[in-house]
């Protein structure tokens, strides 16, 4: 048995986590075994699968913001007490500005690291600049170590590791793995969601993803107030919870919305809720690659995207590209045009994301390195 360490914030429900989940589900649990590390004391969405699979989930006591000491004293006594436990410690972010788990276990001479990019940025608001400083100062020390590199996109890897480091051939592009069975169109589930959310009788503009700054909340709100001037019948439903959440609610109340908007809160059954919805709207200010655009995909519904998405999320024909800087009313013109086209589910779509795929990928990268080969 051989186990691996997963380095995370929480283990919610994202397009990072659940990536990590879809690996952890299909892996042969009788090689591989997950423990988890997360930077919160509270239980998150994932906890109790991630121990019925018979995984541990192991708690960093502070962050690095709160109390730097005590947070780098951390790390570095955790090393000393389990270098020898892990096979494999797989470091997954969206930034390079706090490595030090990283440092601290080369520092011991710990080297069988996976650093992996699943975005193509990171908004630290007021402490932007002094953030990006520390990336790239970062970045060059990552570079010099033989840490085994994978990106989700080559975007999410210009932005983690510099351009030049995909063309030297640094840098494993792994993409997301989903088991594509779940979110095949189901009309019963259709009727049975429509009808629980009162949305029966609606054109419904869905969205999936967490309440945060980079999945543009706000405009998609926007974009639909643009809609609803001129359509009686059309409901916005949105799937997910986190820090803007409550502007979001309040942006709703402002715009005199609330009966047309539906606030789903964090839910177990995310694959059944693409059913209910006719179009998907995904107007990411950046991504690593869009799971829930994939996952729309495969459900059949037409996507409107912003071009800060990268183009390989796209896997059929039934998507529209859209320059997030043209405005909310300019996306409601494309997407009303949509309205009286003839709809349909049964699309085709690429299998690049097939879950068997990717699992498959990582478990090469996993042997090499434990096996220490880390070039």
């Amino acid at each position: 048995m051989k186990y691996v360490l997963h380095y995370v914030e929480k283990m919610d429900r994202g397009g990072m986590e659940s990536y990590i989940m879809n690996v952890y589900r299909n892996i042969d649990r009788s090689k591989y075994q997950f423990h988890f590390i997360v930077h919160t004391n509270k239980k998150s969405d994932f906890d109790e699968e991630i121990l019925s699979l018979g995984g541990k989930i192991l708690r960093v006591p502070t962050t690095l913001r709160s109390n730097p000491i005590k947070y780098i004293r951390f790390w570095k006594r955790f090393w000393v007490k389990n270098q020898k436990k892990y096979d494999v410690f797989h470091f997954h972010t969206n930034s390079l500005a706090n490595i030090y788990a990283i440092k601290a276990a080369q520092k011991i001479g710990y080297n069988k690291i996976i650093i992996h990019s699943h975005s193509t940025g990171a908004n630290k608001g007021k402490i932007q600049k002094i953030h990006d400083l520390i990336h790239l100062s970062n970045q060059k020390y990552v570079l010099r170590n033989k840490f085994k590199l994978v990106a989700v996109s080559e975007n999410a890897s210009d932005w983690l590791f510099g351009k030049e480091a995909i063309i030297a051939g640094k840098v494993r592009i792994v993409s997301v793995g989903i088991d594509y069975s779940l979110f095949y169109f189901n009309s019963q589930v259709r009727e049975k969601i429509r009808k629980q959310y009162d949305l029966d009788k609606s054109i419904v503009i869905g969205h999936v993803g967490n309440f945060f700054a980079v999945k543009n909340h706000e405009f998609i709100i926007e974009t639909f107030y643009e809609l609803a001037k001129f359509n009686d019948n059309i409901s916005l439903l949105l799937i997910g919870d986190g820090d803007t959440i409550q502007e979001s609610k309040e942006l709703v109340n402002k715009l005199k919305l609330k009966d047309n908007v539906t606030f789903t809160g964090n839910i177990e059954n995310v694959s059944d809720f693409y059913n209910a919805m006719d179009i998907f709207i995904f107007p990411s200010k950046y991504e690593g690659l869009g799971m829930s655009m994939v996952e729309a995909q495969i459900n059949g519904l037409p996507v409107f995207y912003s071009d800060t998405v990268p183009f390989e999320s796209v896997i059929s024909n039934n998507t529209l590209c859209l320059n997030l800087n043209s405005g909310s009313n300019n996306w409601a013109k494309e997407i009303q045009k949509y309205f009286t086209k003839e709809r349909s589910r049964e699309i085709e779509v690429n299998n690049k994301f097939n879950i068997a795929n990717s699992s498959e990928k990582l478990t090469l990268i996993y042997e090499e390195v434990s096996d220490g080969k880390n070039k």
